[in-house]
């Protein structure tokens, strides 16, 4: 794994899939605290606060461990001769902040153009979908809860340190969906992996892993890029449509019971059982090239 500034990218080397890709962590240590800056800085995480309109959804802000109500994070603003009344209130994302909250920007691939373009490299490097979140903590808190995520992680440490505590995911089977352990699980101490990820640091947490993270002395301000994982049921009910606009290419009704037309149906089950027949023959052979 190696990360290049210019253009912004995320370089995964065979080696990187073999060894470590849905295993274990890795840690890319970078010499100079500015590397992800030409990514993202606290002052784009505050300039889209205070200036980017965004709504419910996009902000989500965590104090005592707790989320915060969005309707507690927004304001009324009429623009247009329309009432908006989902506007988030960056006076009120401040106060949360002062108070000790974790302040998260989702989906920042939708909101700054230099994350959306990392994204997307990153995207056509695993052949996967990737969102991107900004995490602001106050200096000595915790983060989230500890958990597992359902998504492959890429966490781009801009500014303070931060504290991260590793264990294991609970099985052998790994998640599509995040989580929490069950209350009391232990985590084996001998499997427990922590670093302190400073400004230039990029973390690769794979998904399953257990995590928690906290702040040191300073603010932290993190982007993490997640990649989404395809299920086997919505890729094979994608490719089925696709095939079904082939097969069918126009969608009647079923013929009856013993009528002679049910022919024609026969012949499009066919081509579709076809299409699918063939797809399997490209799977199978791009697992023989691997």
């Amino acid at each position: 794994m190696k990360y290049d500034t210019w253009p912004p990218t995320i370089q995964l080397t065979d080696d990187f899939y073999a060894r470590h890709w849905e295993k274990d962590p890795v840690l890319l240590r970078d010499a100079d605290p500015t590397a992800f800056e030409s990514v993202f800085t606290r002052e784009s995480f505050d300039g889209l606060l205070q200036y980017g309109a965004l709504r419910s959804g996009f902000v989500t802000v965590i104090n005592g461990g707790r989320p915060v109500p969005d309707e507690l994070l927004c304001r009324e603003e009429e623009v247009g001769g329309r009432v908006h009344d989902d506007l988030v209130d960056p006076a009120s994302i401040a106060q949360h902040l002062d108070s000790g909250a974790t302040v998260i920007l989702a989906g920042l691939q939708l909101l700054d153009r230099s994350v959306a373009e990392l994204g997307q490299r990153l995207s056509a490097d695993v052949g996967r979908r990737t969102e991107a979140h900004a995490f602001l903590t106050p200096p000595h808190i915790g983060g989230l809860a500890r958990h597992f995520d359902g998504e492959d992680n890429f966490l781009l440490q801009l500014e303070g340190t931060k504290h991260w505590v590793l264990s294991p995911p609970l099985s052998d089977r790994l998640p599509v969906s995040g989580g929490h352990p069950p209350a009391g699980h232990p985590a084996d101490e001998r499997d427990v992996v922590t670093v302190d990820l400073r400004p230039g640091d990029l973390l690769y947490i794979p998904r399953g892993w257990l995590h928690a993270s906290s702040t040191m002395d300073t603010a932290s301000l993190h982007v993490t890029f997640q990649v989404l994982p395809d299920t086997a049921r919505n890729v094979i009910e994608e490719r089925v449509r696709r095939i079904l606009l082939d097969a069918v290419s126009v969608d009647e009704a079923v013929p009856r019971p013993g009528s002679s037309a049910l022919v024609g149906f026969a012949e499009q089950i066919r081509r579709t059982a076809r299409g699918l027949e063939e797809w399997a023959q490209e799977v199978d052979q791009a697992a023989a090239g691997s």
